[in-house]
């Protein structure tokens, strides 16, 4: 039986680490922005989800009713999310399931 090239398969997994902060670096220079509540809520992030503006616009904000607000503001930043691990899925051609960790 075929005993694997440890020293090749520790290189390979080098690389592959390589590989992955260079795609995180790439992410975080791709603007990605969710939306819900037909923009009454917009969430701002880089590709690799470090978010950095929320904006709600004035007809969103009910004093009596500020169950619906926070959810579109929890449904803005899931869309984000989607989007940013779409972006990493297809654009950077990860393998399914490496998205959804940056």
């Amino acid at each position: 039986m075929h005993q694997p090239d440890i020293n090749k398969l520790f290189q390979q997994l080098q690389h592959m680490q390589q590989e992955v902060l260079r795609l995180q670096e790439e992410l975080k220079k791709i603007p990605v922005e969710g939306t819900a509540g037909g923009g009454a809520v917009t969430v701002k992030c880089n590709g690799a989800m470090e978010f950095y503006a929320v904006k709600i616009r004035p007809d969103a904000v009910d004093a009596e009713d500020l169950s619906m607000l926070e959810d579109l503001v929890v449904l803005a930043v899931n869309n984000a999310i989607v989007q940013c691990q779409d972006l990493a899925q297809n654009n950077l051609k990860l393998p399914p399931g490496m998205g959804g960790g940056f």
